[in-house]
Parts: structure tokens; sequence; C-alpha cells
């Protein structure tokens, strides 16, 4: 499949931001004991990550927009930014109606600040804030599939259920410019960055292992080690196919590849 301008990806997230979300609120958030010690301070992090500015990913993106003429990938960059603030106002409702109160600093948030911040180049600063970015993207993926599983709350399932269609099309489109980026290096050069890319990811679901998010993970039918195996295969799946134009070796599971947006942009102008 064609990479997509980022016209078309910014007319997807403007079309998304005013989609209907389906998720009955007016139900209330019911979470056994069992499941709120599970659950509770997992959603408290993830909410906290979720609200970020994502100012450095802002600045990076208007660098390489003025460097390629790409003016319109600023304009996607923000509407996606804004989903992502989205989902941070949603799991604050969730958590509200829960009656958990929001946390303002976690460990782990203040790890991935951090690493999204590094900079070596203006041009490799926006890469490797688009492949911490994904890497979290791809985190979240398993995740919120974890926390459907995790609870029988209606509320909590269905939000992640459309989380999980928006998280799927933020990994495409964070993919697609990875591959622009890549365009005429080496196959060494591209195999060195996917395999530095895969060890990142495999420290961050360590790190996150450790925290709360495990009790979530165990309580949805994870080990480490689908957590871990589930994560790489959808970082593979989407960077190296897209990255070589080709299909998926493994049909990923629907959850993870419904989301794909590919239709909704397919309908765009």
């Amino acid at each position: 499949m064609p990479l997509r301008p980022s016209a078309r990806w910014a007319a997807y997230f403007a079309r998304n931001a005013g989609a209907p979300r389906g998720i009955p609120w007016e139900r209330g958030v019911r979470w056994s004991p069992a499941e709120r010690r599970a659950v509770a301070a997992s959603v408290q992090e993830f909410q906290l990550g979720e609200q970020s500015e994502g100012n450095h990913l802002r600045r990076c993106a208007a660098h390489h927009a003025a460097a390629t003429g790409d003016a319109r990938y600023t304009d996607a960059v923000a509407l996606f930014i804004a989903e992502e603030k989205r989902h941070a106002a949603e799991l604050a409702r969730l958590l509200g109606l829960a009656g958990v109160p929001l946390r303002t600093a976690t460990p782990v948030d203040t790890v991935f600040r951090g690493l999204r911040k590094l900079r070596l180049r203006a041009e490799g600063g926006l890469e490797n804030c688009i492949r911490v970015t994904v890497t979290a993207e791809v985190v979240a993926t398993t995740y919120y599939d974890a926390l459907t599983r995790a609870t029988a709350c209606p509320v909590t399932r269905a939000l992640c259920r459309r989380i999980l269609r928006d998280e799927a099309a933020h990994v495409r489109f964070h993919a697609e410019r990875l591959a622009r980026l890549g365009e005429g290096r080496g196959h060494a050069a591209r195999a060195t960055a996917h395999a530095a890319h895969r060890a990142l990811a495999a420290v961050t679901c360590g790190v996150v292992w450790l925290g709360p998010h495990r009790r979530v993970y165990q309580r949805g039918g994870y080990t480490f080690g689908r957590f871990l195996r589930e994560s790489l295969r959808i970082l593979d799946a989407r960077i190296l196919d897209i990255a070589h134009d080709r299909p998926a070796p493994q049909a990923l599971p629907p959850a993870y590849a419904a989301p794909d947006a590919s239709t909704p942009l397919r309908r765009a102008a």
C-alpha cells in the first residue's frame, strides 16, 4: 500500500475527532474489588501518559516540515496529539466515575518524557521521537487489549475498544513517516535502526511489566512472554512491512488490525 500523504492523515484525524465514540458513560463505572485492585493504579499511569502536550514532537515535526516542504505534516501531528489528549480526558472521566483520583507524576511517565527529548540532530530528533512514540503506542495496543479482558465493566470495555481503533491508526501514521525518513538508506542501515528499535521496545516492555500494569496484563491473560512477543510482532508487522511495502507475514489479531484507517482514508478528498 502506498504511503499516504500528510493531507490525508490530517483529514483522517479531523474526521475521527467528530466521529461518535459509542461509550455508554451513562451506565457508570463499576469495578469489582478484585478488578479495582488490578486496574486502578495502572489506568492512573496510562491516563497521565496520554495527556502529554507533545511539544518536542511538535518542534521536530515543524523542523522536518520546513526542511521537506511537507507543511501538512505539522497539521497531522497536531491532530494526532489532540487525539491522544482526548484519550487522556476519557481515561480521566473513567477514573472519576470509578472514584479514583488522577496522578500527576509516575516513574514510567518520567522515563518516556526523557526519551522523547533525546536528540542528536534535527532529523535524528524527529526519528528518535517517533520511535519512542511508536513504542509507547505498540505497548498501549497490548495494554488496552488486556484491560478489555481484565474487567467486565461495559464502559471500560467500550472505551478500550474505541482507543484500540485509534491506536492502530496512530502506529500506522508514525510507521509511514519512519518509512519516509528511511528512504535512500541501505539495507544494513535500516536493519540496524530496526534492531535498535526492537531493543528499545523490549526494554520498555520490561519496565512496564515491573510497574502496576503487570496486574492488568496478568488479569487479561498475558504472561510477560506473551506481552513481549505480541509487542514485537506488532512493531515488526507495521515498521518493517510498511518500510518494504509488503503485507505482514502474520495477520494481526482483528482488534489490532481492523482500525488501520485505510478505509476512511480512501474516502478522503
